[in-house]
């Protein structure tokens, strides 16, 4: 090795770990991810075993879901409502009820929202965040294109 190859070697490894802390990182999100879903699905199933309620919990993604129309819809807030609610269609049925959990930011996104649909709404206090919502929808249906 010449004089002036000391230094690639210090870069490559620098890269390298630079690389699997990268990769690490990812992983380690993977796996919170999996963990907060696999938490939601156990506590959507204690609730229903509390109350004594018939469920059906579909444990996939929304996009891979079969679509039907549900009693009741839910969502932790995971989108705004104007990108959530295209998402939730699939399942929303005329008598459908939507509970969604929302932020402070709920009246804005109810108003971006009312621009290509219609809907019933409520707004009801969350017992675990003061900044928080749980946003009462009925009747949503999509504006047809070109409004109204």
């Amino acid at each position: 090795m010449g004089t002036g190859d000391r230094g690639s070697v210090t870069v490559e490894a620098a890269l390298a770990l630079c690389s699997l802390v990268v990769v690490l990182a990812l992983v380690l999100a993977a796996v919170s991810a999996v963990a907060a879903q696999l938490r939601c699905i156990d506590a959507a199933r204690e609730a229903a075993r509390l109350t004594n309620t018939p469920v059906k919990i579909t444990d996939s993604r929304i996009e891979m879901a079969k679509p039907h129309a549900a009693d009741v819809v839910t969502a932790r807030a995971c989108a705004p409502l104007d990108k959530l609610l295209p998402l939730a269609q699939r399942f929303i049925g005329p008598n459908t009820l939507c509970l969604f959990l929302k932020g402070e930011h709920v009246a804005d996104e109810l108003t971006a929202a009312q621009r290509d649909w219609r809907m019933k709404a409520a707004q009801l206090p969350s017992r675990a965040d003061p900044r928080g919502v749980i946003l009462r929808l009925e009747q949503v249906t999509r504006e047809p294109e070109g409004g109204g």
